[in-house]
Parts: structure tokens; sequence; C-alpha cells
């Protein structure tokens, strides 16, 4: 993979993957909260 390709995966990985958008700051609190259920 090179050019064009390699900087559009570049681009992908680096705004999606590694640093993602903000969240919304009510949001992030909700799916913080300690009473949310989480089955892992």
């Amino acid at each position: 993979m090179s050019g064009t390709q390699a900087k559009d995966l570049k681009t992908r990985i680096n705004t999606g993957w590694i640093y993602p958008p903000s969240a919304q700051r009510a949001e992030a609190f909700a799916a913080a909260g300690p009473r949310r259920i989480v089955v892992a």
C-alpha cells in the first residue's frame, strides 16, 4: 500500500481510532455512571 491509499488509511486511523472526536459531556458522564449495568 502506498500513495493516496496509505495516506487515507493513516488519516482514518488518526482521526477515528487514536484521536476520536470529543464526546458530548452529558453523554460521557451518563455512560460512566456507576448505576449503568455492563455485562462483560
